[in-house]
């Protein structure tokens, strides 16, 4: 989406995208929390500045498609544990002996491809 700015940015300005990664989804489906930030799904945020459009940004997102994340978009539910304290969606009783961990894609990019 085209975010138009309420100021121009300044002339010497650069051109070129910003990308961020960080925790984004803190809530499964059905309301289990993420009891700590770094325990939630990772999402890639681009923001690109165009010399030419001075007053007006291009923002995208998207969440990281771990195998964690497409789980519990299937689901519905929390299905892996966080490594910081989130436990599945069900109860202490859902969580006794699991040992299976969430990546969550939430600490960096590596760039990949031609451009």
């Amino acid at each position: 989406a085209v975010v138009a700015l309420p100021v121009a940015l300044p002339s010497d300005f650069p051109s070129g995208t910003y990308y961020r990664n960080g925790h984004a989804k803190f809530y499964a489906d059905d309301g289990t929390p993420c009891i700590h930030p770094f325990d939630a799904d990772g999402m890639i945020v681009a923001v690109t500045f165009d010399a030419h459009r001075k007053n007006e940004v291009l923002f995208r997102n998207k969440y990281v498609e771990t195998e964690g994340y497409l789980d519990d978009l299937r689901e519905g539910t929390m299905t892996r544990r966080g490594l910081f304290g989130t436990m599945t969606s069900g109860g202490i009783w859902n969580n006794a002996f699991r040992t299976s961990y969430k990546h969550v894609a939430n600490t960096h990019v590596l760039h990949a491809g031609e451009s």
